[in-house]
Order: structure tokens, then C-alpha cells, then sequence
């Protein structure tokens, strides 16, 4: 079929094209010749998410609609999609994370790493809603894995730490820290922790202010902020007669 065969080849030169513009121009050139292609709709709204455009996550989530309308067990769309649930904080995103998991389990379409990412964002998930039990399980499913390392190890301190364990949580923080240098997570968990056993954590909010200090995305601003006042606080303890 000739427009399959456009769509598909617009598909195929899309995923390997470098600039996000000329991406979207394929993309949108293949679902002019078939608009309900589901891998087509399914990079349209990760390129979507890419952007920083307004209403970038409303148009994202009606291309993944249209793409799970023509395939409803399209994988990468309800990736994405419960990609998308589990950070705007939905109350499905774990069952949706677990089935995309268990549908992928042995298919070579699906690669190791995006298997581990999944996985992640479940424990993720699982800390969100106080499930640290089954969060551990999760990562200890991952153990000695180097994909994301520094991000499971970060994971697994918050857990440790919410299960009480302290001392395990500093060391996998200061292991995350030194796997993922400029990611500022690890210190805002030294930090708390510090805080936790009476200290100030007062080097640790500095390094926090450091690292996050250089980060665009919101995740970074919001923990720079938070070591600022962190460190105003301090100081006006110090100065209190």
C-alpha cells in the first residue's frame, strides 16, 4: 500500500533525524497519508513533551488518545502514557507502569534500558503513595544494575529512610552522589538526613544550591530554592542572641 508505505518511511526517517523541527515536519508528512499511524501519533506527543510550548502535555495526551483509538495495545503509547500519569501524580500510574511491565516481559521490541526506566518510575510511584515495601521490591529486582544507577540508588535512600534506616539511606545517598555528580537529589537526601540526626546539613543545602543552582527544569529551581532558605534559616539561628 503506497500511503502505509509513506507513512512508515516518514516514520523511520523521523526516528533517526537530529533536529526536533524537521522530526516533527516527517512526522506530521506521514499522518497526512495516514492519520491514525499509532507510532506516528506516539512520536508526535513525546516530541510534544519535549517542547516547551503551552498546553505542550493537553496536545501530547490527545495524540496518545488517537493513537491507543487505532492500536489500544500500542507499547509505546501507553509508556508514554503512564509516563505521563505517574508525574502529574495520578492515582493509576502504578498499575499502569506494573501492566506496561508485565506485557514487555521477554519482547525484544522493547529495549533493557527502557525496561529499567519503567521500573523506576514505578518504585517511584510506590514511594509517592507510602508503599515503601513494595518500592524495595521493586528495586531490589534492579540490584547491581548500571542503567539509571545513580537515580535507583537515590530512590532506594529515600526508602531506607522512610523505613528508618538511616544509615543505609546516607551511604546509598552518597553512592548515588558519586554516580550521578550533577544531580542535585542525592544532597537534599544528605542533607534531610543530616537534619534528622540533629545537624544542620548546612554543607549539604550548599552543595544542593551548587548543583541545582545550573539546572532549567522545574525539579532543579524548586530544590535551589529550598537550599537557599534552608541556609537564610540557619543563619538566622545563628545570629538569634
Amino acid at each position: 500500500d503506497a500511503a502505509l508505505a509513506s507513512a512508515d518511511r516518514a516514520w523511520l526517517l523521523a526516528r533517526v533525524t537530529d533536529g526536533a523541527e524537521e522530526a516533527r515536519a516527517l512526522l506530521e508528512e506521514g499522518l497526512a497519508s495516514e492519520p491514525d499511524h499509532p507510532d506516528l501519533l506516539t512520536a508526535r506527543a513525546a516530541l510534544d513533551l519535549e517542547g516547551g510550548a503551552p498546553g505542550r502535555w493537553v496536545a501530547a495526551r490527545g495524540s496518545i488518545q488517537e493513537a491507543l483509538a487505532a492500536d489500544p495495545g500500542h507499547l509505546g503509547a501507553r509508556r508514554l502514557q503512564a509516563w505521563m500519569w505517574a508525574q502529574e501524580g495520578s492515582p493509576v500510574a502504578g498499575d499502569a507502569l506494573r501492566r506496561w511491565l508485565g506485557a514487555t516481559a521477554g519482547d525484544p521490541r522493547v529495549s533493557h534500558a527502557s525496561r529499567v526506566e519503567a521500573a523506576l518510575d514505578l518504585a517511584t510511584v510506590r514511594v509517592r503513595e507510602g508503599r515503601s515495601a513494595e518500592a524495595l521490591e521493586q528495586l531490589e529486582a534492579l540490584r547491581g544494575e548500571a542503567h539509571d544507577r545513580g537515580r535507583r540508588l537515590a530512590i532506594e535512600a529515600v526508602v531506607r529512610a522512610d523505613l528508618g534506616e538511616l544509615d543505609q539511606a546516607e551511604a546509598l545517598a552518597w553512592a548515588s552522589a558519586s554516580a550521578a555528580p550533577g544531580d542535585s537529589l542525592p544532597w537534599v537526601q544528605l542533607a534531610l538526613l543530616g537534619e534528622a540526626r540533629g545537624g544542620s546539613g548546612a554543607e549539604e543545602w550548599a552543595r544542593v544550591a551548587q548543583v541545582a543552582g545550573s539546572g532549567t527544569d522545574l525539579a532543579a529551581v524548586v530544590q535551589a530554592l529550598r537550599a537557599r532558605v534552608a541556609a537564610a534559616r540557619r543563619a538566622r539561628e545563628e545570629s538569634a542572641p
